[in-house]
């Protein structure tokens, strides 16, 4: 397992690149399940809003789905994750 997570911190930007080897797919809630997918296939970042009281990483984004602006979560502790540096934009 990728210890990449452990390293980030409030503020950082991060992509799920590959599905969390770690995770069965087929043991997540069907909205976790697309939401993964959906990361993946469209290479969305997640910022990462919060260190929780065990050291884990919360990512956040904000999406439209059918017209309905959400603020995301997840928990960020696995493999597949790539932290994006500013000068990737540039």
């Amino acid at each position: 397992m990728s210890d990449l997570w452990t390293t980030l911190k409030v503020g950082d930007r991060v992509r799920v690149m590959v599905w969390p080897r770690e995770m069965i797919e087929d043991r997540l809630h069907q909205e976790t399940q697309e939401f993964y997918r959906w990361l993946i296939d469209t290479k969305s970042l997640l910022t990462i809003v919060e260190i929780d009281e065990l050291g884990m990483p919360w990512g956040e984004l904000r999406r439209v789905v059918n017209g309905v602006e959400h603020f995301e979560r997840l928990l960020l502790n696995h493999a597949g994750l790539k932290v994006v540096t500013d000068s990737e934009f540039s």
